[in-house]
């Protein structure tokens, strides 16, 4: 249209902009010939209105890919890269355990783990249980001090779970997958377990 180019504008940024006005519109195109003589910026906008899709798209497919990969992992058990925690996702993939081989008290994360551990067994930093890694994990526990007494009353019947009474501990958690084999996870879990707040214990 060279109505669109006598006012310093595209047509298509025109369009794609206000397309949600120009289908309800009674007569689009002096709809249209209005929006042309307004002096918007229409290029800019139709720029962030792309690459808003853009972003959309690709969030789209990151969360179809670890919602596909929570899926093949069901009921499994992985090891971080030096073999000291053990992470298990429940039959249903609803939440992810922890437990350390040391510390030996299964730690449940019911929300927000998805992203950091698909992340974790996309890079490698996460590998599948197996029976050397099993052996490894089970030899470490069986050598780690005594619990306290308080540390297996806690441990005893069902795992606790990190809802909001315990601060801190599901980013715990969450940042121990993102450092998974870069030599992080055993320093930040570790310092959390030795932090833990006054309430960690109610």
């Amino acid at each position: 249209m060279t109505e669109a180019k006598a006012n310093g504008k595209f047509l298509s940024d025109v369009v794609d902009v206000s397309w949600a006005g120009l289908k309800k519109a009674h007569a689009p195109i002096n709809y249209l010939r209005a929006l042309l003589r307004k002096p918007v910026d229409f290029a800019y906008r139709a720029r962030q209105l792309r690459n808003q899709t853009v972003l959309q798209q690709r969030e789209a497919t990151e969360n179809a890919e670890v919602t596909a990969t929570v899926a093949r992992c069901v009921g499994q058990s992985f090891y971080d890269a030096i073999g000291t925690r053990r992470i298990t996702l429940s039959v249903d993939g609803s939440t992810l355990t922890v437990v350390d081989a040391v510390e030996g008290i299964p730690r449940t994360v019911l929300n927000g783990w998805q992203s950091a551990f698909a992340k974790g067994i996309r890079k490698g930093d996460l590998q599948p249980a197996t029976e050397a890694r099993d052996a490894t994990f089970d030899g470490l526990a069986s050598n780690a001090p005594t619990q306290t007494a308080a540390a297996k009353t806690e441990s005893a019947g069902q795992p606790r779970q990190l809802t909001g009474g315990i601060a801190g501990q599901l980013d715990a958690i969450k940042n121990a997958l993102r450092a998974a084999g870069k030599g992080k996870f055993a320093t930040v879990w570790s310092g959390q377990a030795q932090s833990r707040p006054a309430n960690a214990a109610s």
